[in-house]
C-alpha cells in the first residue's frame, strides 16, 4: 500500500517538490540532528520520572524502569542518539515521497498526520486497565506518530516509519507475508508493540477504531522497501496492559525509594542511583533473554585493556532472537553489575576478571 506507492513514483519521472514540502522535510532533519547530536545533557537533580513512551522497549521490564528514572543521567545513550538520527532522517523523506507519491495520483487526503507544516500527531491518552480485564491503576501514556492516514473506513490509523539493518529488514519482509514467521513474537515488545500502542491510543481518543497500523521499513544497506501490517489483536493488547500495569508499580515504588534515600543521605542524584540501581537489581528481574553468560578462557580483550580470562554476556541470536537488546540497551552495564562494554566489530560487555 505504502511501500508500493513510493515504489511506483520513484520508478516513474517523478514530479518537482514544492519548496515548503523540501523545507518542512529539511527542518525535520535539522531538529533531529540538533536534538540528538547536540547539548544533550541531562539536568541532574531535576530530573522527572514519566512512564515509558509506545517507543519504549517493551521486552524489558527492567530497562523500562532503569529509562524511565533516568539513572544514567541521561534518556538517552550515545548509540541510541546516533540510531534515532538515522531513523529521524528515514522518516521525513519516507513522508516527503509518500506525499510526492499520493499527489501523483490524486490522494492526497488520505494523508492526515503529518499536517502540511509538518506537525505530527501526538496523544496524551489514559488508559483504564479494567478495560481489557486487567487489575491495576490507571496510567497515562505519551507519543507522536510518524504518520497517520484515513483509508478503508478505519478513521486515522499509524503508519511507523523504520531505517533497519539487512537481518532486520529481511524479518520484516518475510512476516509481511507470513503470520506465524518468529518476528511476531520476537517483536512483540518491540516494533510492534509501539504500533499497537499506537493503535489503542487512537481508538481511545475517538480518531480511529485501531483496527490496523502498519510499519514501513527502509534496508539501510540496499534501498529496499518492506511493509508489514498490524491487526488488531486483544490477547496482544492485554499483555502490553499488563506490562505497564507492573512497570508503573515499579515505577512508583523506586520513586518513593529515591524520595527516602534523598531525604535520609542528602548526597544528591548520583549516589542516590547507585541505590536504586541495587535496588531495581534485586526486585526488577531481568528478560528471559538476558540471562545468557559465557565464560571466555583464551586472552580476550578486558574493559580495563588488559587480557585474559572473564566473563561475557552472550547477545549472540543464537542464544536468544531477543540478546541482542542488550548490546544495545543504555543500561547494560547498570544492569549487570560488574560488566563494562569493549568497543569490538560490535559491543561486547564483559568483566575485567573471573
Amino acid at each position: 500500500m505504502i511501500a508500493n506507492k513510493v515504489k511506483t513514483y520513484l520508478e516513474g519521472s517523478g514530479s518537482e517538490i514544492p519548496k515548503e514540502r523540501m523545507d518542512v522535510a529539511l527542518g525535520l532533519m535539522e531538529h533531529s540532528l540538533r536534538r540528538n547530536l547536540g547539548d544533550n545533557s541531562a539536568e541532574r537533580g531535576g530530573r522527572k520520572v514519566r512512564m515509558p513512551r509506545p517507543s519504549g522497549t517493551w521486552a524489558c521490564g527492567r530497562e523500562m524502569v532503569f529509562k524511565s528514572l533516568a539513572l544514567n543521567g541521561e534518556p538517552y545513550g550515545w548509540r541510541s542518539r546516533l540510531t534515532f538520527t538515522h531513523g529521524d532522517i528515514t522518516e521525513a523523506m519516507g513522508v516527503m515521497l509518500y506525499r510526492q507519491a499520493l499527489d501523483s495520483t490524486g490522494e492526497s487526503k488520505i494523508l492526515l498526520s503529518p499536517a502540511d507544516n509538518g506537525e505530527q500527531l501526538e496523544l496524551d491518552v489514559e488508559f483504564d486497565p479494567s478495560v481489557w480485564g486487567v487489575e491495576g491503576e490507571k496510567f497515562r501514556l505519551k507519543g507522536h506518530m510518524d504518520m497517520t492516514l484515513d483509508v478503508h473506513g478505519h478513521g486515522e490509523s499509524v503508519v511507523d516509519w523504520k531505517a533497519l539493518s539487512v537481518y532486520s529488514f529481511n524479518d520484516v519482509q518475510a512476516a509481511a507475508g507470513d503470520s506465524d514467521h518468529p518476528w511476531w513474537a520476537k517483536e512483540a515488545g518491540g516494533y510492534v508493540a509501539q504500533v499497537r500502542w499506537y493503535m489503542m491510543m487512537l481508538r481511545l481518543s475517538g480518531r480511529g477504531d485501531g483496527k490496523w497500523g502498519a510499519i514501513v521499513a527502509v534496508n539501510k544497506n540496499t534501498g529496499h522497501l518492506a511493509e508489514a501490517v498490524i491487526p488488531y489483536d486483544h490477547d496482544a493488547e492485554v499483555a502490553l496492559i499488563r506490562k505497564a500495569v507492573y512497570t508503573a508499580r515499579m515505577i512508583a515504588e523506586a520513586s518513593e525509594r529515591r524520595a527516602i534515600v534523598l531525604q535520609d543521605s542528602g548526597d544528591g542524584d548520583e549516589a542516590t542511583d547507585i541505590v536504586l540501581a541495587e535496588w531495581v537489581r534485586e526486585f526488577v528481574p531481568r528478560a528471559k533473554f538476558t540471562k545468557n553468560m559465557v565464560v571466555q578462557r583464551g586472552t580476550v580483550m578486558r574493559p580495563d585493556g588488559t587480557k585474559g580470562k572473564c566473563f561475557e554476556l552472550d547477545t549472540s541470536r543464537a542464544a536468544d532472537p531477543e540478546a541482542f537488546r542488550c548490546s544495545y540497551c543504555d543500561f547494560t552495564e547498570l544492569c549487570y553489575d560488574g560488566f563494562s562494554v569493549v568497543a569490538l566489530a560490535k559491543p561486547v560487555y564483559r568483566t575485567n576478571g573471573i
